[in-house]
């Protein structure tokens, strides 16, 4: 985390009391329209166009978002995009016809999104990415990409993986499935690149044997059908690694369902407090680690990089590289009961 533990958690009561208004000022993307501004500042319009809402933690990132632009003296107006790159692109669109001095982005597609990053360079508004890349024919256009280095935090948890089937001395291969968010998209691939990488990396961990992959939409109503699918048919599936705990709690009611809960061993990803909460209180559960990818902090990052670039700041300067990486924060049950916030979902 950009500042550590303490400070995610002096910032615990601030998230969740912004949380619904980030909701009620957001628009969601409804119509395609930019929504209503949250803020009014003095240097002008912001727009934040984030990729969707409803699942927790795309509500934190926009209240890092907000915060911080409200902070720097700018109007913000932020919309969610629906997980659609049809409606991201109109709402994009929207945004410069407004005139707005820079943008905030979280991609709904890092491809096919590419018209509005042209737009964008075209009108010469700068902007940056939060959470997602772009694809790599895009990617030096922006600014600056602010998230968690995803390969190296799901590499935490294949080693974390790693360590724990050893402990238990079981046998391989053991059969293992991937819940990611949604075909093709970036941070399932990456996550899964290095999920996969750090558990190659423990000598003597039993072999896997990956299932096909499942898809939940990054959400747990999504995830509890193709789940239960999977867990039904292979009795003795043995790891999960879903790339966001958002879609934990589907996860559970598929693999409870099943019969499966209690014979699986789960990685997450992103440090829900839920999650961390239910590693505390049964540290022999099944979820044996997740990894803390801080949507507070990417917001206000995010925010101070774009004022940066308004300001003309060179992008070697703010941004050396164009990406900005918080480091890892590993949350496992030895230690969940002392990273838990009661006041944050994350």
């Amino acid at each position: 985390m950009a500042n550590g533990r303490s400070a995610g958690r002096a910032r615990g009561a601030q998230v969740a009391a912004a949380a619904a208004l980030v909701l009620a000022t957001a628009a969601c993307g409804n119509g395609g329209g930019a929504g209503a501004a949250a803020d009014s500042g003095g240097k002008g319009k912001i727009g934040f166009a984030q990729a969707n809402f409803g699942n927790g933690w795309y509500e934190v990132q926009a209240d890092g978002v907000k915060s911080e632009m409200a902070k720097l003296g700018y109007a913000l107006t932020t919309v969610g995009g629906e997980g659609k790159p049809q409606t991201q692109i109109s709402q994009v669109q929207t945004f410069i016809s407004q005139g707005v001095k820079g943008l905030v982005l979280n991609p709904t597609d890092p491809l096919a999104v590419g018209s509005s990053i042209k737009a964008l360079k075209d009108a010469k508004i700068p902007f940056v990415l939060v959470n997602t890349s772009l694809d790599p024919s895009l990617a030096d256009k922006a600014y600056c990409y602010v998230a968690e280095d995803e390969v190296e935090n799901a590499r935490q948890m294949g080693i974390e993986m790693a360590k724990a089937l050893k402990a238990k001395n079981a046998p391989g291969p053991a059969k293992a499935l991937m819940v990611k968010g949604f075909p093709g998209d970036s941070n399932s691939s990456r996550r899964d690149k290095g999920f996969k990488e750090g558990y190659a990396s423990v000598a003597g961990a039993p072999t896997l044997n990956w299932l096909p992959d499942v898809f939940g939409k990054f959400n747990a109503d999504g995830a509890i059908g193709p789940v239960r699918a999977v867990a039904t048919a292979n009795p003795d599936l043995q790891v999960v690694f879903t790339v966001t705990d958002s879609m934990l709690p589907g996860i559970e009611t598929a693999l409870k369902g099943a019969g499966s809960w209690d014979k699986v061993l789960i990685a997450g990803y992103d440090a829900r407090m839920s999650v961390v909460k239910e590693m505390a209180d049964s540290p022999n559960g099944p979820i044996i680690a997740t990894v803390a990818n801080s949507p507070y902090e990417q917001g206000v990052i995010g925010s101070q990089m774009l004022d940066k670039a308004i300001k003309g700041v060179p992008q070697s300067e703010a941004c050396p590289g164009g990406n900005y990486f918080l480091k890892p924060t590993v949350v496992t049950p030895a230690d969940a009961s002392t990273y838990y916030k009661a006041d944050s979902p994350y």
